[in-house]
């Protein structure tokens, strides 16, 4: 008989703390973000962690309910050619 495993989950890498701040600068009116862009900006800055662009914004939209914006794909390429430019 096969059995199927159930995959485990990995820890989150945003901690509770860490969500509760994120949380009340995305809801901020006078001082959130324009962005994904700005969010990762935040996060390296604030908390000292290096995030891939795609998994920050698929967990704010999934745990927060940010929405998409069209011109984050463009941001993001735009970031990391910085990024790699400044190594």
């Amino acid at each position: 008989m096969i059995q199927k495993y159930k995959k485990q989950s990995s820890p989150s890498v945003i901690t509770a703390e860490e969500y509760l701040l994120i949380e009340k600068k995305l809801n901020d009116s006078k001082n959130g973000f324009r962005g994904y862009v700005e969010l990762l900006n935040f996060v390296a800055t604030e908390f000292k962690k290096t995030i891939k662009y795609d998994s920050l914004r698929k967990y704010s939209m999934r745990c927060l309910g940010s929405r998409s914006n069209n011109l984050d794909p463009i941001l993001s390429r735009q970031y990391s050619m910085s990024l790699r430019l400044s190594r």
